[in-house]
C-alpha cells in the first residue's frame, strides 16, 4: 500500500482496477451492486462509515468475496470470488448455441458480395485487434 494513500483511497484505486478488468461501467457497477452511482462515489471518497449492505453489494458486483471491502480498507488484497465452473451440460448447451449462431452467422456473410466479405473480415480484424495487413488496408 502506498503510504501516503489512504484506505478510502486505496479501495477507491482497487474498485476502479477491478471495474476496469471487468469490462464494466460505473452505472453497471452500481447496477449490480444495488446502490446509486453517487452512492458510489461518496463510498469511494467519503470518510464515513460504509454500511454493510454497501459493502456486500460492491463485493457481488465487482465479484470480490464477502468481507473484501473490509480486507481492502485494513490494507489487505481481497479476495476474488472463484465463478463456479459449468456443469457439463452448461458446457454442451452453450457449444450448441455457439455452434448454431457460427453456423447463422456464415450463412448470412456467405450472402454478401465478395467486397462486403472482405469489409467484414476486416471489421472482425479491428475488433479483435489485429492490424490489417499492408494489402488489405489498401
Amino acid at each position: 500500500m502506498n503510504t501516503a494513500e489512504t484506505p478510502r483511497q486505496r479501495l477507491a484505486r482497487l474498485m476502479d482496477e477491478r471495474r476496469s478488468d471487468l469490462h464494466l461501467t460505473w452505472n453497471e457497477v452500481a447496477e449490480r451492486a444495488g446502490v446509486t452511482r453517487e452512492g458510489l462515489r461518496r463510498t469511494r471518497t467519503g470518510t464515513g462509515h460504509i454500511r454493510s449492505l454497501t459493502k456486500r453489494g460492491i463485493e457481488r458486483a465487482l465479484s470480490w468475496e464477502v468481507g473484501g471491502v473490509d480486507e481492502i480498507l485494513a490494507g489487505v488484497a481481497p479476495t476474488e470470488r472463484t465463478p463456479p465452473r459449468p456443469s457439463m451440460e452448461d458446457a454442451e448447451v452453450l457449444a450448441r448455441e455457439n455452434s448454431e449462431r457460427a453456423q447463422r452467422l456464415a450463412r448470412r456473410i456467405g450472402r454478401l458480395d465478395r467486397r462486403k466479405q472482405a469489409a467484414v473480415e476486416q471489421m472482425v480484424d479491428v475488433l479483435e485487434g489485429d492490424p490489417p495487413t499492408e494489402r488489405e488496408a489498401q
